[in-house]
């Protein structure tokens, strides 16, 4: 009995030393810098933010208020108090300030991102309740701002845990 205690003990130790080995640590000293393995995950993350934020950002700049402005973009605009003839101006504006803030997401040092995260969130946040106020039948369509606007939300939110500290 005593043989089969001791033969148990020292595999499920090994298994869990082998366990353990595979579980991402968190660095032993603080202040010390990460290990390579996690930096490259962190960066690699970082960049898949930068990357699919600033897609999103430039085709909804591109597509719907430049390229296919009548499917509903001009409603919305128009549902805010502008003239027909304006709308057409306001969307196209609207659509070029879209893309440049999609660009920032690719151009701006790591010391900027910050505020861009924040400002992709604030700003969806407004917009969502801001079409909810004005078209809130847009809500209840396949595709709706509430599930891009979240999962924007959320990729900022990602973005902003995964900074490196300086």
């Amino acid at each position: 009995m005593r043989n089969l205690l001791t033969y148990s003990q020292v595999h499920l130790k090994s298994a869990n030393e082998a366990l353990v080995a595979h579980v991402p640590q968190p660095p032993r000293h603080p202040g010390k810098a990460l290990p390579r393995a996690a930096a490259m995950r962190l960066a690699l993350t970082q960049r898949l933010m930068r990357l699919v934020l600033g897609l999103c950002w430039i085709y909804q700049g591109v597509v719907p208020k430049l390229l296919f402005p009548d499917t509903g973009e001009l409603r919305m605009v128009q549902s805010l108090g502008f003239s027909p003839a304006a709308t057409h101006h306001v969307a196209l504006a609207v659509g070029i300030g879209e893309i440049l803030f999609g660009l920032l997401f690719w151009v701006l040092p790591r010391g900027g991102l910050q505020v861009a995260y924040w400002l992709n969130i604030v700003g969806l946040l407004g917009l969502g309740i801001g079409v909810l106020v004005s078209q809130p039948a847009v809500f209840s369509a396949p595709f709706n701002p509430f599930s891009l606007n979240l999962s924007m939300m959320a990729l900022a939110a990602v973005g902003l845990l995964t900074i490196p500290d300086e």
